[in-house]
């Protein structure tokens, strides 16, 4: 006869509707950067919460809290900062930085993915090379642009 063994079934995900107000309210803080909340200290925020420090100190602890509190910084950043950093990568890109443009054009859809080849012409070129060994896979004429 073979023992029996507990089977302990994990915790399904906790819904945003079991938050209250307050806890809602104290997660979207935590999910702002720093430099952006208000008040700037959680024992402030306590005192406009008309709630107890120890308070928000428990509802970090409880499940689930923490992933949604990076759930809504995840969705901030897409929200605000996602254009703004490409727009400054593409600054970068366009001021010459290759790396800036790689990144640019795989975002866009625009350069095939490692392992894939690239066709100049007769000549192929697999995108798992160095800038400097395509460039010199180009066909002729077309080298030496890097320092036009």
């Amino acid at each position: 006869m073979t023992p029996a063994v507990a089977v302990v079934e994990p915790k399904a995900p906790t819904k945003e509707k079991e938050w209250s107000a307050q806890q809602k309210r104290f997660q979207m803080w935590l999910a702002l950067p720093v430099f952006a909340r208000f008040p700037d200290q959680q024992i402030q925020l306590a005192k406009v919460m008309k709630v107890d420090e120890s308070t928000l100190c428990k509802w970090k602890h409880r499940p689930g809290f923490g992933d949604e509190v990076v759930r809504l910084a995840q969705e901030l950043v897409k929200a605000d900062d996602i254009s703004q950093i490409l727009h400054g990568i593409a600054r970068h890109a366009r001021a010459g930085d290759v790396k800036a443009a790689e990144f640019i054009f795989r975002v866009a859809g625009l350069l095939p993915s490692v392992g894939d080849s690239i066709h100049f012409g007769d000549n192929v070129v697999n995108t798992d090379m160095k800038v400097i060994e395509v460039l010199g896979a180009l066909p002729p004429g077309q080298e030496g642009r890097e320092n036009e």
